[in-house]
């Protein structure tokens, strides 16, 4: 796990990740998880709103979620089979919003391993990505009603934030893909 306390440190550890994984894949899929319709879970569609804005049509380089077309735990299996249907070797890059220790609100993770959608909610754990990009919205209580009333009352303004350095990042990370 890599943890980016800073947004230079957040470029490095992406373009390092994806340079392990590059020439092994026909196509890098950026999967933008989560729902508009909670703040704190809204961070995976504001980066894909934010990437749909300002990445280049790239034949190679996919951004699936964003602010109208939500991928959310209820749509993500389907989402997941058009994306391998589509494509015929994906790499997948899974970004969502999570919770955790206080000390790491407002940071962001790089991982070469899947993204664990769910867990903090209590629900059934799905793993997803061969990447994944989490931004820490709040704290994890390790209660699943709670977890959910933290996402629910987490500020927009820090979420957009958030999203917008990692689209700023993953743009600056693109001509090295």
């Amino acid at each position: 796990m890599r943890k980016c306390q800073t947004y230079t440190k957040f470029k490095e550890n992406l373009l390092y990740e994806i340079n392990k994984v590059k020439n092994q894949y026909s196509d890098y899929v950026f999967l933008c998880i989560g729902t508009s319709k909670i703040t704190g879970d809204a961070f995976g569609p504001f980066v894909g709103e934010f990437l749909t804005n300002i990445i280049p049509n790239e034949e190679y380089i996919h951004v699936i979620g964003n602010i109208k077309n939500n991928v959310s735990y209820l749509n993500v299996e389907n989402s997941i089979k058009q994306i391998y249907e589509q494509f015929e070797n994906p790499c997948i890059i899974a970004i969502d919003s999570a919770l955790s220790n206080t000390k790491n609100i407002g940071e962001i993770f790089v991982r070469n391993t899947p993204v664990k959608l769910g867990k903090c909610i209590g629900k059934k754990k799905y793993e997803i990505g061969n990447i994944s990009i989490t931004g820490v919205v709040g704290p994890n209580v390790d209660l699943p009603f709670y977890n959910f009333l933290i996402l629910s009352r987490t500020s927009p303004k820090f979420v957009i934030n958030l999203a917008k350095n990692v689209a700023k990042g993953i743009y600056e990370v693109n001509s090295h893909i």
